[in-house]
Order: structure tokens, then sequence, then C-alpha cells
């Protein structure tokens, strides 16, 4: 995670998203762990605990989604 957050923000530009008098900074490893973690990407969202498909469009399958999840150690 470290080496990919160095390589998103000096290599490629990406910074957090800017707000009023925050933000604009680079990509952390503690950012990318938790867009790594989240759900949402994958189409679906979790309401009160429970699992429930979304109606975006995924940006990643969800074997991909497990697949991060062995690397980071959440398996289960």
């Amino acid at each position: 995670l470290e080496k990919l957050a160095t390589l998103m923000s000096d290599q490629w530009g990406y910074t957090t998203r800017e707000a009023y008098k925050v933000g604009g900074k680079p990509i952390t490893k503690s950012g990318l762990h938790r867009l790594f973690h989240n759900v949402f990407y994958t189409g679906y969202f979790l309401y009160k605990g429970e699992l429930h498909k979304g109606a975006h469009e995924p940006m990643i399958s969800w074997d991909t989604y497990e697949a991060v999840q062995k690397v980071l150690g959440r398996a289960g």
C-alpha cells in the first residue's frame, strides 16, 4: 500500500478530495486501505449491517474485491 500511495501521489498526481480548508493532500496508506475495503465499488452497499445490491454500476467485480481482501488480510 505504501508503494501504491507514493506512486499515485508522486507520479500520477492523485490527491484527496478538496473541501473547505481541507483536502488536496497526497493519498495516504490508510486512505487506500479504507478505499480497498469499501464494498460500494462492487455495486453493493451496506445498510444497517446488511449487504444490498445498489442501482449504481460496479467499478470492480466481486471476485476482484475478494482477492484484494485476501491480499490485505481480511479473507473472512
